[in-house]
């Protein structure tokens, strides 16, 4: 007799941070140049992300990357769901409005069977209009 078991996926949606990149100082969301100081927050941004978006790149082995939930929180407040990219295949939420101080950005992926992942970091943001 011979038995065979399949096994069923739990393994959570991956996620990648691309933007902000990390380490950077960003001019409305695009990376300049490197932070040349041991700064506080990761990353640092003038003028927020109204020319790039914020940006991850999901896969997961249940749901197709277009049907995934990606939810933004500021300071664990809910903002909203990231959209979905078709040209560029990555989720992307707009941060817009005045933002000054250091904020945790965290970006949570849920699949259909519930399976969760996060990725965190702080910004420095100083957005000085609405």
């Amino acid at each position: 007799m011979c038995f065979i078991t399949y096994g069923t996926n739990d393994s959570p949606p991956t996620i990648e941070l691309i933007n902000p990149k990390l380490g950077y100082f960003h001019f409305s969301g695009i990376p300049l140049a490197p932070t040349q100081l041991n700064l506080l927050a990761d990353t640092a941004t003038l003028g927020g992300f109204r020319l790039g978006p914020i940006e991850v790149n999901v896969t997961d082995d249940i749901d197709n990357t277009a049907d995934l939930k990606v939810t933004v929180y500021l300071n664990d407040e809910e903002r909203g769901n990231a959209s979905y990219n078709t040209q560029t295949s990555t989720y992307q939420w707009r941060w817009t409005g005045w933002a000054l101080g250091i904020y945790t950005l965290k970006i949570v992926v849920e699949d259909s069977s519930s399976n969760q992942n996060s990725v965190e970091t702080d910004v420095w943001n100083f957005c000085f209009t609405a």
